[in-house]
């Protein structure tokens, strides 16, 4: 049965009908006061990472022609004739009435041009790593409490400015310190 009433939300009649004014304060029964709590809240600075793409490195081989010279020695061997007279009478007893052919073989040197591919050099594609420490930098909240107090007419004077007490919930000692003195001199 309570479960049912917890779960539709039970209004205190008396309650309401004194605060809307139908009811007389005297009749109404009093409400037990509570504590009140202020909860303080920060922020704190969680830095992590991720890997994103950096870009990309493309190495890419293609083929140029460039002009080349070399120079190189030819030899070349010719037949030269020669006519010349002959005054010399011993040559009468040589000659010789047959026909004759003489074959002289020419030579000539021409270039040969040949094309042989080696390795020139070589292009090391890698990744290298390396780790860097970044500085991360930002802003962070936290909430701060202020407590004043103002003492009244009747306080005996030994603290009778108004206290301020600290603005971070540990520092409350200063008030209660303060207060404590003041009691203690009434």
């Amino acid at each position: 049965m309570c479960a049912i009433l917890n779960t539709l939300k039970p209004v205190d009649i008396e309650n309401r009908a004194t605060k809307l004014g139908l009811l007389p304060p005297s009749v109404a029964k009093p409400v037990p006061q509570a504590d009140e709590v202020v909860r303080l809240a920060e922020e704190q600075l969680q830095v992590g990472k991720r890997q994103v793409d950096a870009g990309t490195t493309t190495v890419r081989r293609y083929v140029v022609v460039k002009p080349v010279e070399a120079s190189v020695s030819l030899h070349e061997e010719h037949a030269d004739v020669v006519r010349r007279a002959v005054t010399d009478p011993t040559y009468i007893g040589d000659i010789d009435w047959a026909d004759k052919t003489v074959v002289v073989t020419e030579t000539a040197e021409q270039p040969v041009v040949n094309k042989v591919a080696c390795i020139a050099e070589e292009v090391v594609i890698r990744r290298a790593a390396s780790d860097r420490v970044q500085k991360i930098a930002d802003t962070v909240r936290r909430q701060e409490v202020e407590v004043g107090r103002q003492t009244g007419p009747n306080h005996s004077g030994l603290c009778g400015r108004r206290t301020v007490v600290s603005k971070t919930a540990g520092d409350g000692e200063v008030g209660r310190l303060c207060t404590a003195v003041c009691r203690a001199a009434m």
